[in-house]
């Protein structure tokens, strides 16, 4: 299916100096000085491609040793009695695995992986792509690490901040669990385990999150970070934090990536796109390219919904919608999480808030480039080669990874 756009340039001006910016191409030239430039409109196809299935979210258990607030696997399984997997799961899952499209990526959740150590294994042997876990790091010894290590299994830890305050929505008050989660962070790190770390945003770590990431930088220098936006939950949290907070927030994470060199998932996707000229079409791989594997055999497209919508979300994409294609930032949204519009909707169909941060990230990442760079922001090549390490997930090997809650 293809779409029609206006191809029509947008100027952005700051002080003397000028950004060209054509929103489809992802092309851009900086110049030093106002100018008449003339903006020439074009009309041009847009194909959106099929979305491939390449990526296995494995829910390994629906237990846990934690109760947080915001859990999509505590809410939508509460009124069921939690379990692992079966021989059964693990035989249908091996299908799953031999049918997809591409084997690019394996998701290992819970409920607390951690608890089916044996199970993930087992499952991790028939994937040959890349291998993810997703823990909360409680049970996280530097024993288990090596044996994750040693199937290629990279490690993922929740963690929303260096404060029992901040961490409230995970472990309510008990202080010795933030305690155990760093000291297990720590050992890892002297035997040169390298792992991710996922946060989510809520007004108990919103002021706090930029400086924790710098002090959890400093402590553990081979760690990456992902910042996600917290998911309607129908029982659980949905913190009262304003747009503008969002904002401000994400724009904060810009600085704090360009300014320390810190791998941020979230800024790392749009300065990918936008670098290497990648037109993002989709945001989030529930948009066709996943499945999620349930205990018991159920199947669907999102932790956060079991009815499985995979075909309607798949062309649920901005290019298919008239006024997301006369935004600026088109080429670089994808739409944020499909879910959560149905909550936070705004005139285009989409989650108001990613849109939001969106529309302000992408002329900060543009000028963050032409003050570190000048006029050789206009170089593509140069600022592939040089801005690799914030925006390729590849790079040095390093755990660069981020899904949401």
């Amino acid at each position: 299916m293809k779409s029609e756009f206006i191809q029509k340039p947008v100027i952005f001006e700051r002080n003397e100096a000028v950004c060209v910016f054509n929103p489809i191409t992802l092309n851009w030239e900086f110049k030093r000085e106002k100018c008449d430039s003339q903006i020439i409109e074009r009309k041009i196809s847009v194909s959106l491609p099929k979305a491939a299935l390449d990526t296995l979210q494995v829910i390994v258990t629906t237990r846990c040793n934690l109760n947080c607030s915001y859990c999509s696997v505590r809410h939508l399984m509460d009124s069921q009695e939690k379990c692992d997997l079966s021989d059964t799961d693990f035989n249908l899952i091996e299908k799953i695995i031999n049918g997809m499209d591409n084997k690019k990526l394996l998701v290992l959740t819970g409920g607390e992986p951690l608890l089916c150590v044996p199970n993930l294994i087992r499952i991790s042997k028939h994937f040959i792509g890349k291998k993810v876990i997703f823990t909360n790091g409680i049970l996280l010894d530097a024993e288990i690490a090596i044996e994750l290590a040693r199937n290629d299994i990279e490690i993922i830890v929740s963690l929303d901040g260096t404060s029992r305050e901040s961490m409230r929505y995970r472990i309510g008050e008990n202080e010795k669990l933030l305690e155990k989660i760093m000291s297990n962070l720590d050992r890892i790190a002297e035997i040169g385990m390298q792992f991710g770390l996922s946060m989510v945003v809520s007004d108990a770590n919103i002021s706090t999150l930029i400086s924790d990431i710098k002090a959890l930088h400093r402590r553990y220098p081979g760690a990456t970070f992902g910042v996600n936006l917290p998911h309607h939950s129908i029982t659980g949290v949905n913190p009262d934090i304003t747009d503008g907070e969002f904002i401000t927030l994400f724009l904060g994470l810009c600085d704090l990536s360009f300014n320390e060199n810190i791998y941020i998932d979230q800024i790392a996707r749009k300065m990918r796109s936008l670098i290497k000229r990648e037109f993002r079409f989709r945001d989030c791989s529930a948009q066709g390219q996943k499945v999620v594997y349930l205990p018991g055999g159920k199947i669907t497209n999102c932790i956060n919904e079991l009815n499985n919508c995979m075909d309607i979300w798949s062309s649920t994409t901005p290019i298919n919608s008239e006024t997301c294609q006369r935004c600026y930032a088109v080429g670089v949204c994808g739409g944020g999480c499909i879910f959560d519009s149905t909550y936070y909707m705004n005139e285009s169909g989409f989650e108001r808030r990613h849109c939001k941060i969106i529309r302000e990230l992408l002329p900060s990442i543009l000028w963050h480039l032409y003050d570190l760079e000048g006029l050789r922001a206009n170089d593509r090549e140069y600022l592939s080669m040089k801005y690799t390490h914030l925006m390729d997930s590849t790079f040095n090997k390093n755990t660069r990874f981020s899904i949401g809650h």
